[in-house]
């Protein structure tokens, strides 16, 4: 097991800065692969066999599915799925020049469109914790969004690392909690909550 997170975590961290990453359907949300390179193809799911989950709707769309096998992609080679999903096509290139002053956000030029979150082009979806925050619930809420049995608290669940190490590891590539990869700023998110500073409790 530990073998399988280290070469995860390798291919991750070279994929975050260089855009490029060999893929396997079933693991594109986390490994985010610059598609720009390759041919023209549609994202197609493994064929089902008995006893298999069907494959998700989108693969039954025009031009397949973005990279979370969620959401259906407007264009060939997930044209438009930056946008869509707000993420960067070459993360760490994208996070260097946002660091040193020289990303270029003019509407139609290059770092425009392919640093659509770095650029601020798209809009990340509200937290677990802003969403149930609306509904103004009389106990508040948990930090995974959840609602609790009363005010203090109680019923929310513990917000801990699900992989610590690797958690620290995340947390200094592309930008970790902040990063442009749809991968790994997923991964943070999810599974490193206490690394991201997400154990809140809100009134």
């Amino acid at each position: 097991m530990n073998q399988v997170i280290s070469l995860c975590t390798v291919l991750v961290i070279c994929q975050s800065w260089t855009g490029r990453a060999a893929i396997v359907p079933g693991i594109m949300d986390l490994l985010n692969i610059d598609v720009t390179t390759l041919p023209t193809v549609v994202n197609t799911w493994p064929p089902t066999k008995p006893g298999q989950v069907n494959s998700p709707p989108c693969t039954k769309t025009k031009y397949g599915c973005c990279r979370d096998w969620h959401t259906p992609s407007p264009g060939p080679n997930e044209e438009g799925c930056a946008k869509k999903l707000c993420y960067d096509d070459f993360p760490g290139d994208c996070l260097i020049k946002k660091m040193t002053k020289t990303l270029d956000c003019t509407p139609g030029g290059y770092d425009f469109k392919h640093c659509t979150y770095r650029c601020g082009v798209c809009k990340l979806p509200a937290s677990p914790i802003s969403r149930c925050q609306r509904l103004n619930p009389a106990s508040g809420c948990c930090w995974d969004g959840t609602i609790p049995l009363d005010r203090y608290g109680s019923g929310c669940q513990p917000c801990e690392d699900l992989f610590p190490h690797t958690c620290q590891q995340f947390v200094h590539v592309s930008g970790g909690c902040d990063s442009g990869s749809l991968g790994i700023r997923n991964f943070m998110m999810t599974k490193c909550p206490k690394t991201c500073g997400l154990c809140v409790y809100g009134l």
